[in-house]
Parts: C-alpha cells; structure tokens; sequence
C-alpha cells in the first residue's frame, strides 16, 4: 500500500488519568504515504459496547484533504468541550483514497481513552442543561 498508519495515540488529560466532560481531547496519528498523495483520514468513535459515537473524516472537519504529504507525516483531530459522560471509549482510524473508494489501512481500538465526571450521571452525552424555577406570573 502506498500509505501505511504507522501509529494512533491520545494525548493524556491534564492533572489525571480520565478525561472529564468539557475536556479537550487530541488524537493524533502518524502515518507514512508516498510523497505528495493526498490521504483522507477517517475517525471512528465507538463506546466500549460498540455504540458509534463519532464517524467524521479529515475532509469533514476541516474542508481538505490530508496533503500532499511527506514520506512521514502527522495529523490531530481535537474535540473541543467533550460532550461524553462516563465511559470508556475506543479509537479508530482508516486512512483511504480521498473519493474513499479505496481504504489503504485501517487501526481498529487503535487507542482508547476514559472519561470520568466525578459524579452519578446516565446516558452517553453531557447536556448543557439549565433550569430556573419561580413564581406562575413573576417575572
């Protein structure tokens, strides 16, 4: 294969060992391609129980495509105020043809990570919810 996924990491929380809801999360991948292809790389989220939770490609996120490349080359996909709640979660990556008809290679639970809120919570997603109470009538 003219592309190879060399490896798939996620950077530690800051201050502990589980992210919290809120958090930034970073995936970052390494990976080698002949000089100047243009990859499209594909991230998968599932929960430990096999719900999918993110399927979102390069192209997807930022509007492009990966490339041209190097022969070794790095991309980060980063979620911005994590909106999961207490679980542990697998990471997939494939790298594929940009018209994605042709999957070059693939890392299943290629890297996990753990989310903790500190408290009792259900469900999957963390809601902003809020809530004000009063009066029938007062403003």
């Amino acid at each position: 294969s003219p592309v190879r996924l060399v490896r798939t990491w996620v950077e530690p929380p800051a201050g502990g060992v589980a992210y919290r809801p809120g958090d930034r999360v970073v995936i970052g991948i390494e990976y080698e391609a002949e000089p100047a292809m243009t990859v499209r790389a594909r991230l998968l989220l599932h929960t430990h129980d096999g719900v999918q939770m993110i399927n979102a490609s390069s192209y997807d996120i930022a509007g492009a495509d990966l490339g041209p490349t190097d022969r070794l080359n790095q991309a980060r996909f980063t979620i911005e105020d994590l909106p999961l709640l207490d679980g542990h979660y697998l990471v997939t990556v494939i790298l594929q043809q940009p018209d994605e008809t042709r999957e070059f290679d693939r890392s299943d639970q290629a890297a996990t990570f753990d989310v903790n809120s500190g408290g009792p919570v259900t469900g999957r997603v963390a809601f902003r919810l809020g809530l004000e109470t009063g009066p029938v009538g007062v403003a």
